[in-house]
């Protein structure tokens, strides 16, 4: 509890880094509220608030989303079968999140040219 963890705009690649859970992966991020665990920017104080200064958290369950039942689907930047979430277990269980903040996140993972944002 009380960490800080810090990442970079964008990695050498372009793309911006993400913190990504995958399906049957669990991540156990347990502060408190006088020690919480903050996921932010590396970008210095004086430049923000900024919004979308890295990728952020993204957790990739088995639940049950949008769609016929099981159905799948993929986070936009990442390859083909590594962002891959939903299923039909609404009991999945992706881990703790307790007294965590994400900040700055919302940087697209992987820029398109193609397909703006």
């Amino acid at each position: 509890a009380g960490t800080t963890i810090k990442s970079y705009k964008q990695g050498a690649d372009g793309k911006a880094p993400a913190l990504v859970i995958e399906r049957g992966a669990k991540i156990i991020a347990d502060g408190t509220a006088d020690k919480p665990i903050t996921f932010t920017t590396a970008i210095p104080s004086q430049f923000l608030p900024m919004r979308g200064a890295w990728g952020g958290l993204i957790l990739l369950g088995n639940g049950v989303v949008n769609g016929p039942p099981g159905t799948e689907r993929n986070i936009e930047g990442l390859d083909a079968g590594l962002g891959t979430y939903g299923g039909t277990d609404d009991t999945d269980n992706s881990g703790i999140l307790r007294y965590v903040r994400v900040w700055y996140g919302g940087a697209d993972i992987n820029p398109d040219p193609t397909n703006p944002e």
